[in-house]
Order: C-alpha cells, then sequence, then structure tokens
C-alpha cells in the first residue's frame, strides 16, 4: 500500500491497461494475447471423437432400457412378455416435422425385412408429405420388386433435421430391429461461417488468418473445411453405430436442382475489383435480356475472374449463357459450381448439398462399410415446371417422377445388399410415377410457385420483371386442378389486409387449401406484387380474372393517398429476398435498409388518381475516405429525379406526379452510385473484426436509407 496515495500500486496498473485495452487497438492486442495463451496452454478436453460419440450413441440405445426414439417415447409393458412399444406425444413441439405414426413397435419376425429411412426435408417429402412421400414410394417399389411380405418401410425422416439429430436418431431406431438403414441425408450438411455472437475465439482467428492469407475464397476453404470434417465424422457415427446394431446401412446422396437460382451480391474485393465486377454484372443481365449469348458468358467469366469463384451468380450466369449456346454439359458444370459456391455465405439459407459432401460421402464408403446410392451420378435432367413430369419442386424437394427415379436406385441398393440370391421376379410391373390427387398436385404446384418466386427468382434489378418459373408452376397448378384459383385468389386477397390482421378470413380460407406442413410458407404480410401480378396474368390468360375488389381493398388499406406509408418496412419491398441484410457476420436487424445490389426496389400502392411524395433519408456509407454521389429515382422504369449524398445522412423530397402512379402496384426504384475503390481498406476492417471476434460486414453496401416515407401529395 502507498501511504502517500492510499491506493496499491496493482490497481493503478490494471486501470492504465484497461484504458489502453478499450482503444480498437487495444482490443486487437488483448485478442492476440488469448490466442497466443490458448496455443501454449490447455483451454480444456478436446470434443469426443467420432468413435468415442458412436460408442456412447450404440450404449444408451443397445441397452435394456428403451429410450425414446424422436418424438415417440417408450411406453411400459404390462408383463415382461410383452414388447416396449412406442408412443408419439402429440404435445412435442416438432412434431409436424414428423411422420404420423401414433405407435411405433419392435420388429418380432424375420419377414418382412424393416428398411428404415432416415433423412432431411427432402426425403420426408417435403411439400407432399404427408400425403405421398419418398417412404412410400421406395415400399411401392420393393413391392413390385419382390412381391408383398418381402420388405416394409418405416419412415423416421424429420423436417429440417441436422447431423447431430440424424445420428442420434440412427442409434434410437436400432431399437426397432431395423434390417437396413437407409440415410437419406446431406442437404443440411455444409457449413457456413460460423456468425457472431456464438463463434468461439477459435473460430474468429480461423476465419481471420485464411483471410489474409487468401482473400474472400478463404473464407469459403475455411467453411468447406468445416462440411467436410462434419460429414466424415457423421458418416464414422453411422457407419459405427450401424456395425454395433448389426444393422446394413445405405447411404443416399441427394441430387440438388442445379439451376435453381442463388444469387448473392459479391462481397468486397481488393482495390475497384467489387465496382468492376457489378458493372460486368450488368453486363452479363443485359446481353442475357437481348439473347447476345457469348457476350452474357464473357462477361460471366470476367466476374469468375475478379471475385475468385467466391459468388453463386457469376456461376449461374455464365450456365445461363452456355446453356443458351447448346453446351449442355459446361452449363450443368457451372450451374453445380453456383450451389457449391453459395453454400459458405448462405443467407438466407438455400440447404442443398455440396460437392464437398458428394466427394466426402463417396470417400467414406469402403471405410465404412456402406452401401452409397450417387443420385447426382445418375445424371438425370430435370425438364422444369415447364413439363408435366419435373424431377425437382425447388432447390431441393422432389416431385413425384424425382421420387420415383431415387426411390428405384434405392429399392435397388437395398435388394443387393440384403438378398444374397436375386429373387423370383414380379410379375407386377415397376411402378411408374406415384399418383396423388389433382387437388393435391395442384396446392403442391402452387407452394413450389411462391418458393420460387421467393427464394429462386434473380433479381431484375430494375429490369423487365422476370419471375417466369413461378408463372410457369402456376399454369401446371390449374391443369393439375382448375379449383385451385380459388387459393391463388385468397393469396391475392391477404395481401391486401389491412397490416397485422393475422386472423383474416383470406388467410384462413387459403391454410385451409394448402398441405398442413407448408403452411407457414404463406404466413408473409408482405405485399409480394411479383407473385400477385404473376397470378393476375395466368387467371386472366385461363379466362377467369381477378375480381375488382380485390384491388379496391389493396388500395384501401395500403394505397398512399390513405396515409403515410413507410417503404422501408419488408411489407413493401418489391422482392423477398430484399428483406434479408445478408453477408453479416454475425449483425442482426438493422434500424435502416441496407442496399447490397446497385439498385433497391419498393412497392408504392396508389389509387390511380393522386400522385405522392416520397421523403427520402439516406447516406453512402464511409469506408476510410468521405463519399459523395446522386442517386437516381424511377417509378415504373421512369426517371423522376435525383439527390445528392454524403457519407453522413441527407434529406431529399420528391414529388410524383398522378400521371406517373399506376393504379394498384408500382414500383419506386433507387440507382446508387457505384461503389469506392476502396477495397483493400475494407477488407483492413473485415480483417480486424475477425482479429477482434466482432460482427463485421463481408459484403459492400452501396447505400443505407433511414427514411423512405410515402405521403399523400402536398395540397396546392
Amino acid at each position: 500500500m502507498d501511504a502517500a496515495l492510499g491506493r496499491d500500486a496493482r490497481r493503478d496498473a490494471c486501470d492504465e491497461l484497461a484504458r489502453r485495452l478499450v482503444t480498437p487497438d487495444g482490443l486487437t492486442t488483448a485478442t492476440l494475447l488469448e490466442r497466443t495463451r490458448g496455443a501454449a496452454s490447455d483451454e480444456g478436453p478436446p470434443p469426443p471423437s467420432a468413435a468415442d460419440v458412436a460408442e456412447t450413441i450404440a450404449a444408451r440405445y443397445l441397452g435394456d432400457t428403451p429410450a425414446p426414439i424422436g418424438i415417440w417415447t417408450p411406453t411400459t409393458p404390462d408383463t415382461e412378455d410383452c414388447d416396449v412399444a412406442f408412443e408419439r406425444d402429440a404435445a412435442a413441439t416438432t412434431r409436424d416435422w414428423w411422420p404420423p405414426h401414433e405407435r411405433l413397435a419392435t420388429k418380432r419376425s424375420l419377414l418382412p425385412l424393416r428398411v428404415i429411412l432416415l433423412g432431411e426435408s427432402t426425403a420426408a417429402g417435403w411439400f407432399y408429405a404427408p400425403t405421398l412421400t419418398p417412404a412410400t414410394v421406395l415400399a411401392e417399389h420393393l413391392d413390385a420388386s419382390r412381391g408383398r411380405g418381402i420388405y416394409e418401410v418405416l419412415d423416421l425422416t424429420m423436417v429440417n433435421q441436422q447431423a447431430g439429430d440424424l445420428v442420434e436418431l440412427a442409434g434410437a431406431a436400432l431399437q426397432l430391429a431395423p434390417d437396413v438403414l437407409v440415410v437419406f441425408a446431406g442437404n443440411n450438411w455444409p457449413q457456413r461461417l460460423p456468425s457472431f455472437p456464438g463463434a468461439t475465439p477459435a473460430d474468429a482467428a480461423r476465419a481471420a488468418d485464411a483471410l489474409r492469407a487468401e482473400g474472400m475464397a478463404g473464407l469459403r476453404r475455411v467453411a468447406e473445411d468445416a462440411t467436410r470434417t462434419q460429414v466424415q465424422d457423421t458418416l464414422e457415427i453411422l457407419g459405427r453405430v450401424a456395425d454395433a446394431g448389426d444393422v446394413a446401412l445405405v447411404v443416399v446422396i441427394p441430387e440438388v436442382s442445379v439451376d435453381w437460382s442463388s444469387d448473392r451480391p459479391v462481397p468486397w474485393l481488393p482495390g475497384d475489383g467489387a465496382a468492376r465486377w457489378h458493372a460486368a454484372h450488368a453486363k452479363a443481365l443485359g446481353a442475357l435480356e437481348i439473347g447476345a449469348w457469348p457476350a452474357a458468358a464473357e462477361a460471366a467469366r470476367a466476374m469468375l475472374a475478379l471475385d475468385g469463384g467466391v459468388s453463386p451468380t457469376s456461376h449461374r450466369l455464365l450456365g445461363d449463357a452456355l446453356a443458351a449456346l447448346g453446351r449442355v454439359d459446361e452449363a450443368r458444370a457451372a450451374h453445380r459450381d453456383a450451389v457449391d459456391a453459395r453454400a459458405w455465405d448462405n443467407v438466407p439459407p438455400i440447404p442443398s448439398a455440396t460437392s464437398v459432401v458428394r466427394e466426402a460421402i463417396l470417400a467414406g464408403a469402403d471405410g465404412w462399410d456402406y452401401t452409397c446410392v450417387d443420385l447426382p451420378g445418375l445424371r438425370v435432367v430435370d425438364p422444369g415446371p415447364a413439363s408435366d413430369h419435373p424431377l425437382f419442386l425447388d432447390y431441393c424437394h422432389l416431385a413425384t417422377d424425382g421420387m420415383r427415379v431415387a426411390m428405384g436406385a434405392v429399392a435397388a441398393a437395398v435388394r443387393r445388399l440384403v438378398e444374397s440370391e436375386p429373387g423370383a421376379k414380379s410379375r407386377r410391373p415397376a411402378p411408374g410415377a406415384p399418383m396423388v390427387t389433382p387437388s393435391v398436385d395442384a396446392a403442391v404446384r402452387f407452394m413450389s410457385a411462391l418458393y420460387t418466386a421467393h427464394w429462386g427468382e434473380p433479381p431484375d434489378l430494375g429490369g423487365v420483371p422476370r419471375g417466369c418459373r413461378a408463372r410457369e408452376w402456376l399454369r401446371a397448378a390449374l391443369r393439375a386442378a382448375p379449383d385451385i384459383d380459388a387459393s391463388l385468389r385468397a393469396y391475392v386477397a391477404e395481401r391486401g389486409v389491412p397490416a397485422g390482421a393475422v386472423l383474416s378470413a383470406e388467410r384462413q380460407r387459403l391454410a385451409a387449401a394448402l398441405p398442413e406442413l407448408e403452411r407457414l410458407s404463406t404466413l408473409d404480410d408482405g405485399l409480394d406484387p411479383e407473385m400477385v401480378n404473376a397470378i393476375r396474368e395466368v387467371l386472366a390468360a385461363a379466362g377467369r380474372p381477378l375480381a375488382p375488389a380485390v384491388e379496391e381493398r389493396l388500395i384501401r388499406h395500403h394505397g398512399v393517398a390513405h396515409g403515410p406509408v413507410d417503404l422501408i418496412h419488408p411489407r413493401y419491398h418489391w422482392r423477398s429476398l430484399d428483406r434479408y441484410d445478408g453477408g453479416c457476420f454475425g449483425y442482426g436487424a438493422r434500424a435502416f435498409y441496407r442496399a447490397r445490389w446497385p439498385v433497391s426496389q419498393f412497392c408504392l400502392v396508389g389509387d390511380g388518381i393522386r400522385g405522392a411524395r416520397l421523403q427520402l433519408t439516406a447516406r453512402l456509407p464511409r469506408v476510410e475516405t468521405a463519399r459523395s454521389g446522386d442517386v437516381g429515382l424511377e417509378v415504373n422504369g421512369e426517371a423522376l429525379g435525383g439527390a445528392a449524398l454524403r457519407h453522413h445522412w441527407s434529406r431529399a423530397v420528391f414529388e410524383i406526379d398522378a400521371d406517373r402512379l399506376r393504379r394498384g402496384f408500382n414500383r419506386v426504384t433507387l440507382h446508387w452510385p457505384t461503389l469506392p475503390a476502396e477495397g483493400d481498406a475494407a477488407l483492413a476492417q473485415i480483417l480486424r473484426r475477425l482479429e477482434q471476434g466482432q460482427p463485421t460486414d463481408l459484403h459492400p453496401a452501396f447505400g443505407e436509407i433511414a427514411v423512405l416515407r410515402a405521403t399523400p401529395p402536398a395540397r396546392p
């Protein structure tokens, strides 16, 4: 104790250290010290190995005490001679994600041979379940080839299942004495960058080291390495668990819809790379629009040269151009590259098995003694929604023909695995495409139209609206069952209800017409102008136009003539994908809108009589030096004016004359200035935040909007 000051010298030292550490450089230093300390000391036991996990799972479920199987819990037998049964927990929060079995029972006889199907939403038959599932199709294939009574197929799939849940369920399923476990999974296995908070210091350090050494390609590699490790561990656990239960194991590699659009804006690139990428992107889109296929391919290759393959958009555009040139195999390879490039930066998430997943499953077959069914290796081309026999409904979920093809391959693998000699072939013909009622098929195709419009249509960036594939699905729905038009009308009518009216009569009618598992997909209060316009056009072409009252109510509850409208609210974003900030290494929702593309689009509802006033408060986010530039405003593709912006918040007001606004939906488009040539500074900032374990944004923002409010025009 210092008698003169009355303070402990160590306390003074701690206070001074704290003052230094609260600075950005101090935090970086502290993080580096923590990393070096962790490298030199034991920070705790390592995670259990795959072998240890498998041993624990096998011990848990192969003992004398029954344990739950998913949401099915064991019942106590009345006597020792009674079999243990497993009863469904009707109150389980995930009950809608599982098959509808009320009771599971152990197998007590040699025949039928029991095949248990495990897997994610694709294996569960998402969209068609529970009416039709891959499990029922697999049973039909086996019955057709061997006759009834030789095989039974038990469905234990789970929607949204992750790898950790899968291996646990595989162990639990051993209590049902299966002969074969079929694991149809992999779409949920690709790992994206870890988010903050939640990322460990090791996660942050690994990402920082990769970015420093390899740029954004390093971050993609980190995610792919994590995917490969998880898949290898998952397969080892599955193999060991199956071996412990003396059960044959089949692992099915999912195929995905490789031409599904999975666009993402490019992350920061060195120097002016991001600005040049967007210029090449605009050139590629323009060339595709006019059918200049070689020019589109050249522009897409320029994008790839700039981004190093980290953006799926570059691969997709190249694939589109090559397909138009008739170079089918090259186009398919480019589209598959787009699936792979999406996985590392997958926000919002689009589940799809990548090449890393496939390669790891193929490589593990010999080591862990499972039979592999490689669906991508079948090379079956999806004819798409324009056909009455598509293979896919969206990015990975199977249509009826897709189920037939996939489960036919699985049935053949199961028979080769468990039958010592080929049995007498049944006289029954191989099953064709599974049949469902026209009403169910129409509802599923309508859901596919919604998913395509919301998650799979590429951005048009203010040009000619696309939505072609969504319209194809809508037409297919009407062909399947014309009375689906009631559901289409209910969807459009529900867009016009007052904001927050969650129990509207329209929503109830819509929910009643759709499969139970997919109803949540429509619980969206966005105006969805692209989908509404698509439904309007398809119904009109069928001679059943929408009633004028639908538009009248939209105007009454959302029209600018009836009061101020906050256009940056997600309800008024032109596309669903515009709502996602994306590319944020752990950032949550912001209070303002960030523009990820060179244009931002919003939906303004007009009454066809009055104009509107737009109040804009926006800025050009600063990287290192001050920014300035002009933002341009368009309404329905016609230029209205512009405003000068800087790196601090600026205000502007635009008057829209009545003759500029249509009755109903109007597209308001902001054209932002080009990105600054400050990629090096932006990457340095990202690196510092990764080193500090802080949230960071990987993608440039063209602009930010705090206010975009539409009000009735000023009175003269």
